[in-house]
């Protein structure tokens, strides 16, 4: 196995922070925990089923 270099590390730095910055945003548009388990009631048929 080779060793990383300096633009692979960058690239999953950037992946985590990205990932983080979505679920930080995501956690700020949800009141309560019923939101967070129903999504607000705006999940369509097929993504329940």
């Amino acid at each position: 196995m080779q060793n990383l270099v300096l633009l692979d590390w960058f690239v999953i730095v950037g992946y985590f922070g990205v990932i983080s910055l979505i679920a930080w945003w995501s956690s700020l548009r949800q009141n309560t925990t019923k939101d967070y388990f129903l999504a607000g009631r705006h999940v369509g048929f097929f993504a329940v089923g």
